[in-house]
């Protein structure tokens, strides 16, 4: 089975759940882990800003289920860098 949502309701299952935020250095108030949503699988991202403007974000999870996260064309604006490495299953753009 396939689901399909789109970007911002996923974010907004992701963060809306505060219990499921942890910081991953209980010193560095900008290195955090936040639980997947069960509902889609089981894992963790962890987001650390490393500055203003600049942040990493690692994903680590297994889906139960296909998982299409529908997400809008970005403007033009040369202002952001994504890379993505999958290191197993397989991940469509």
């Amino acid at each position: 089975m396939t689901i399909t949502i789109s970007r911002n309701s996923f974010w907004g299952l992701y963060f809306e759940v505060e219990q499921t935020k942890q910081r991953y250095d209980p010193s560095d108030e900008f290195d955090i882990l936040w639980q997947y949503p069960p509902q889609f699988g089981e894992g963790y991202s962890r987001t650390i800003e490393l500055r203003e403007g600049l942040g990493l974000l690692i994903n680590d999870y297994r889906l139960n289920d296909r998982l299409v996260v529908k997400v809008p064309e970005r403007g033009g604006n040369g202002n952001d860098i994504q890379y993505c490495f999958t290191l197993s299953g397989s991940n469509e753009t």
